[in-house]
């Protein structure tokens, strides 16, 4: 019976010690959220919780022509359910957040809910729609300079021949859509920029018979379905995935 009792003991020190463990870890990763904002559309905001109980924010007020604020330091768990960023100065920033099954709450600075009516407090390991922590002059430079037409240099370090025709690109965020040709065919489809990264929808392309036609073979491979990260480099647009490195020339040069 002795024995009984200790292995039971045990197996629910171990259960709860499990429990704990899940609960803590369950918090570490990056948390987002859309918060209100008094006089703006909104605030998106980003919380990354770390291992050895440090964290990095990003706060961007929308449609406000201003850099993002980031902050940095360590955090605490009070009494099991209070996330506390600690260091900051009084009266300033998200200070506390109440801890939920997969969301965080955000509380007033005493640490008290606060009023529904606002409204978009809470925070999710969900990454939202159209939610970026990018600066809005960089996002707006980048957008002038990707809205270009692109003619190819090479893929992978391979230079068109005299005798091929030169295949381009053309970006167009704001219609979430790509245009060009590999030389011989025309072709389109959608996409998505996030940051630095362009997400290429299927290349819907003509079905024209032309020679030499490896390279747009190639471009269409690249590109198509496929999910890459761009760099501008003066008037030079670079592609690249872990496949393959596209670089371009902009068309007016």
């Amino acid at each position: 019976m002795k024995l009984l009792k200790k292995r039971t003991i045990l197996f629910f020190l171990i259960l709860g010690m499990t429990s704990c463990s899940a609960v803590k870890y369950s918090l570490l990763g990056t948390w987002y959220g859309k918060l209100p904002c008094a006089d703006c559309p909104g605030i998106n905001y980003e919380l990354i919780l770390k291992k050895d109980h440090s964290y990095q924010e990003k706060l961007k007020y929308l449609d406000r022509d201003v850099n993002v604020f980031k902050d940095s330091g360590n955090f605490e768990v009070t009494g099991n359910r209070i996330l506390v960023l600690k260091a900051k100065a009084p009266g300033t920033g998200m200070q506390q957040f109440n801890i939920e099954k997969n969301i965080l709450t955000l509380l007033d600075l005493e640490g008290n809910p606060i009023p529904s009516k606002t409204g978009g407090h809470a925070l999710t390991k969900n990454k939202p729609e159209d939610f970026s922590m990018e600066d809005s002059t960089s996002a707006q430079r980048k957008d002038i300079q990707l809205k270009n037409k692109w003619e190819l240099v090479h893929i992978n370090g391979n230079p068109l021949t005299k005798e091929q025709k030169v295949p381009w690109l053309e970006l167009d965020r704001g219609e979430k859509r790509f245009f060009g040709s590999g030389g011989c065919n025309q072709f389109g489809g959608n996409l998505e920029i996030d940051g630095d990264t362009i997400s290429f929808g299927p290349a819907i392309s003509t079905k024209i018979a032309c020679k030499n036609m490896e390279t747009e073979r190639a471009m269409l491979r690249a590109l198509s379905r496929q999910k890459l990260v761009y760099e501008i480099r003066g008037n030079r647009l670079i592609l690249s995935s872990q496949k393959d490195t596209l670089e371009f020339r902009k068309k007016d040069d």
